[in-house]
């Protein structure tokens, strides 16, 4: 990780490994340390990412985690900033920081238990992969989009247009 006074940029090996709960493929015969390839990216058969093999896409998509992993370590440093300016102690900023990024994780829940309303107004975050498997389980269909959810709670009346807010 590279630091100065104003920055912290992350390193690529912070931030890539193999995760062995997604689908993964296996190089056979292993070529250049890399033993397995997931997402674009090569790695060991530690998990590491092996940066001999990245190509140009592979290059820009780590470009691209890299930054957003940095954007994210300032916006959290500037919050940290910001409260302790508004008075608090370290305890209460460590505590606000915990919940903001609480607010922000994506819920993991039953299908059944997801709000779909309390998502579509914003009120309430999920991956959308859960919000496909709540409308399969609470309504018996299949939405291949942000969208198409949208739409269907709107025409059955669950949401108005104005309350929109996904």
């Amino acid at each position: 990780m590279t630091s100065d006074a104003t920055t912290t940029t992350p390193d690529a090996a912070d931030l890539i490994k193999l995760d062995k709960s997604k689908t993964y493929g296996t190089v056979f015969p292993p070529e250049n340390n890399a033993h397995f390839f997931q997402d674009g990216f090569y790695f060991t058969a530690s998990g590491d990412l092996v940066r001999e093999m990245l190509d140009e896409a592979a290059t820009k998509k780590l470009a691209r985690r890299t930054a957003r992993v940095a954007a994210d370590r300032r916006k959290e440093e500037l919050y940290r900033q910001e409260l302790a300016a508004q008075g608090l102690d370290e305890t209460e900023v460590a505590e606000a920081i915990a919940e903001a990024k609480a607010e922000d994780a994506p819920i993991e829940a039953d299908p059944k238990a997801i709000d779909l309303v309390a998502w579509a107004r914003g009120q309430k975050k999920y991956v959308f992969g859960q919000v496909r498997k709540a409308f399969k389980d609470q309504y018996a269909i299949d939405v291949p989009d942000k969208k198409t959810g949208i739409e269907f709670l709107v025409d059955e009346g669950k949401v108005g247009e104005d309350e929109v807010a996904v």
